[in-house]
């Protein structure tokens, strides 16, 4: 960090304007000297340029050059703020103070400092204005000038940039115009990344035993949202995702049936036939609701490796223990467990261990296990040998070395849902900076609950609804993903079909006039209006940059719709809003093309397929039907099983 300070003070006079903060005020007087002499600014300027020791706007902006002559100080705040930016620094605070008799500055204070937050790209609750008079100070005790004092943080962000990297989504990230919740502090927090412009992040993935629920995808499609944002605002984002193909018990914790074993015995098919299957029922499922595929799907069994020599690292530092011949990790060693708010341990642990056996292998009550060997499940379809015994690894380590081994050592954001929190991510804190020896995530994003009116989605409560339900129901895949961005995803969700018929019906409604406005746009011939552009686009983005709040940038399109702009500016700033909201509002509905000759074709073929496919699976020759499903997704076809038989459409 680096502090700087500024002060500029300048004669009342006839005939010149008022200016402080880029805000004209009504005065018989204003101000002789420099550009537009806004003391004000030109403090907060040369605050900056000391920080960063850059000079002052002295040398930069003489006032002898003809091309400052009367220009506008927020200009001249734009081009310094390019300065410090080229030089590896960021605004972190903004305090100034306004000094005179009159006049009376308390119902323009506000504006000035959104003046300067904007120009700077940074939030206004990072920017302070006061005023305040001297008799003391001669001049204005007679209310003959004006004068203003600054002080302000900058920190370098790790060097300086190229020229043409210097644009206004840089400067907006870089300025902590992003602002999250953070699961972790409990609080709204300025987004600060670890490397400058480029964002890590992590997301726990599906344990795939069954098709996920509508309320799992949810929390896919807030996190969805999240990193389409950060894209949208100019971050380079590297997104991982982990696979849960092994590990996971029916109980959070520790204890219970692997539920992909469950799921194995209930569709009388090998464990790695499940994964397989349901891996790539969730990635159908996420084509249809708009999800992007993330940067790495990384399966728990590729990193086998990995687990161990986590395992012995904290091991050797003694933060892990072996007792009945499982591996757990000793939560005693921490001087905090308990990471995510202030609740009891009683508060946490319910829901956790009701009915559940007590593991009598612990030390303490919440260690959990990091390995298990066939000393407790013989029955485990997958094992690998270990320093241990032969065996499988805990749940919990599984993201903590996938994220690492795709990441590094420091991340961003960690996603997940809202139950999570306890004891899984808890659990992957503890672990992992126990073996890094420093803080590991900087931010943790959790979505909440889908509840119906029984509650909580949940496929131990047999409650399931997929998307493929959805459609059969009528439902467009893209009105569910309407429906969860119509509230924010800190705030659990009620579902009904009622509540989603509601939502089908707006987003058609919505679609049709996005589309009428393109189709005028396409005939006008216009050219969009830049200006507006930018402005309406700004707008959205401050709707995201807030703690991701979907409903605001719905509202923004709304808004568009009915503005005074042309349909080619309309259509524009819709189709990039699109990017992140993925709605395809712009997307034309496929043209009906039953009853010729190429569909029929195509069906023909198709029910080929899938009968051919039958007959592999009835023989068990699993890899035949899986080559015969990538064959139809190759061509675009989407299949689905079920209890009626196979269903196709497509993509």
């Amino acid at each position: 960090m680096r502090i700087g300070t500024g002060y500029d003070v300048h004669r009342l006079t006839e005939n010149r304007k008022l200016v402080l903060g880029g805000v004209e005020i009504p005065y018989e007087k204003g101000l002789l000297g420099h550009s537009d002499a806004d003391v004000l600014l030109h403090a907060v300027m040369d605050a900056l340029l000391g920080a960063a020791a850059l000079g002052d706007i002295g040398q930069l902006f003489p006032d002898r050059d003809p091309a400052y002559e009367g220009i506008s100080s927020l200009v001249l705040l734009a081009e310094v703020a390019k300065t410090l930016d080229a030089h590896g620094f960021r605004v972190v605070n903004i305090d100034a103070t306004v000094i005179c008799q009159k006049p009376k500055l308390a119902p323009y204070r506000a504006r000035m400092a959104e003046n300067i937050a904007s120009v700077l790209g940074i939030r206004v609750s990072q920017v302070s204005v006061k005023a305040t008079t001297e008799e003391g100070l001669g001049f204005t005790g007679a209310g003959e000038g004006i004068a203003c004092q600054a002080v302000c943080l900058v920190e370098e962000t790790g060097g300086a940039r190229p020229e043409e990297a210097l644009d206004l989504k840089v400067t907006e990230q870089n300025g902590g115009k992003m602002e999250l919740y953070n699961s972790l502090t409990q609080r709204i927090e300025d987004f600060r990344e670890n490397v400058p412009g480029k964002v890590s992040m992590y997301t726990c993935g599906p344990t795939v035993y069954h098709y996920a629920h509508i309320g799992n995808l949810r929390s896919y499609i807030c996190e969805d949202v999240l990193e389409k944002t950060l894209r949208y605002l100019g971050y380079d984002v590297k997104r991982v995702m982990n696979i849960t193909d092994v590990g996971h018990l029916s109980s959070d914790a520790d204890t219970g049936e692997d539920k992909m074993l469950a799921g194995a015995k209930r569709e009388h098919k090998t464990v790695m036939e499940i994964a397989k299957f349901y891996t790539d029922a969730f990635f159908e499922d996420c084509v249809k609701l708009n999800i992007k595929r993330p940067d790495v799907v990384e399966p728990a069994t590729n990193c086998i490796d990995a687990f161990i020599h986590m395992i012995e690292v904290l091991l050797e530092k003694g933060y892990a223990y072996r007792a009945g011949e499982n591996i757990y990790f000793d939560t005693s060693k921490l001087s905090s467990y308990y990471v995510f708010g202030k609740q009891s341990e009683e508060e946490l642990m319910v829901g956790v261990r009701d009915d559940v056996t007590e593991d009598t292998n612990k030390k303490n009550r919440n260690d959990f296990v990091l390995w298990f060997t066939k000393s407790k499940f013989e029955d485990q379809a997958l094992k690998w040998d270990s320093p241990w015994g032969v065996g499988y690894p805990g749940w919990h380590i599984e993201c903590s070395c996938i994220s690492m081994k795709h990441l590094g050592e420091y991340i961003d954001i960690h996603c997940g849902g809202v139950d999570n929190i306890f004891p899984h991510h808890t659990n992957e804190i503890a672990q992992s900076e126990s073996y890094l020896g420093h803080k590991w995530c900087n931010y943790w994003f959790h979505v909440h609950h889908l509840n119906d009116r029984s509650g909580k989605m949940s496929k131990s409560k047999g409650n399931i609804l997929t998307v493929s339900v959805l459609q059969e129901q009528g439902f467009d895949p893209l009105a569910y993903r309407f429906f969860c961005l119509q509230s924010h995803y800190r705030k659990p969700l009620e579902f009904s079909f009622d509540a989603l018929s509601n939502a089908q019906g707006a987003y058609l409604k919505l679609k049709k006039r996005a589309l009428n406005v393109k189709a005028a746009a396409d005939r006008s011939g216009e050219a969009p209006d830049q200006e507006a552009f930018v402005s309406w686009k700004a707008r959205f983005e401050d709707a995201l940059s807030d703690d991701i709040n979907t409903a605001m940038a719905l509202t923004a399109v709304y808004d568009v719709l009915k503005a005074d702009v042309n349909d080619a500016t309309k259509a524009a700033l819709i189709g990039s809003f699109d990017e992140v909201l993925g709605l395809d509002l712009l997307k034309a509905p496929e043209e009906a093309a039953a009853g010729t000759e190429e569909d029929a074709a195509l069906a023909s073929w198709v029910e080929e397929r899938i009968a051919l496919r039958k007959a592999a699976k009835k023989e068990k020759d699993f890899a035949e039907a899986d080559r015969i499903r990538q064959e139809l997704l190759d061509r675009g076809i989407v299949i689905r099983d079920t209890r009626e038989g196979t269903l196709w459409e497509k993509a």
